[in-house]
């Protein structure tokens, strides 16, 4: 009875020496495992970002509804991919113009500042704004040729806006 006795001894350093490596095989799996899977992530971003250049515009700092006077505080300014960049959407070489310049619609916080939202009635509104806007809405009518519209040119469009101000 004695040979069990001293083979159960030698098994338990055995055993503990699994246990230990089991015990600390664990965690670096996991570390290894972690690092490999963000090391995937950061390649995916770069393959997902790769051939978008992002370009500077000016966006809302905070949520502003119709009606507000656009200072200094309330504009931003963020990247964003050159391809959802239009012509009606102010750059911040133009931000200068919006100060003190009244809101016609709403704004969440991040939107980009559009020229075509703002009262462009006012004496000290950017002289090439209504420019902008006309030629917007060239391209409105261009792209959409089957819709019915009151107006047959972008001019009669501006002068409707600019009389009656927005709906």
């Amino acid at each position: 009875m004695t040979a069990p006795a001293s083979t159960s001894r030698e098994a338990l350093p055995l055993l503990g020496g699994i246990l230990f490596g089991v015990a600390a095989g664990l965690p670096l799996s996991g570390l290894v495992g972690g690092f490999v899977m963000y090391l995937l992530v950061k390649d995916a971003e770069t393959e997902a970002r790769q051939g978008w250049e992002l370009v500077p515009v000016v966006v809302a700092s905070k949520a502003l509804a119709a009606g507000d006077l656009v200072t200094h505080e309330t504009m931003a300014q963020r990247l964003i991919p050159a391809q959802l960049v239009t012509e009606s959407v102010v750059k911040p070489d133009s931000a200068h113009f919006l100060v003190d310049q009244t809101l016609t619609a709403p704004f969440a916080a991040g939107e980009p500042l559009r020229w075509g939202y703002f009262e462009v009635g006012s004496s000290s509104f950017n002289a090439s704004a209504p420019q902008v806007l006309t030629d917007e809405c060239k391209r409105a009518q261009a792209s959409r040729p089957d819709v019915s519209r009151r107006e047959r040119t972008a001019e009669e469009i501006r002068a409707r806006l600019l009389k009656k101000g927005p709906r």
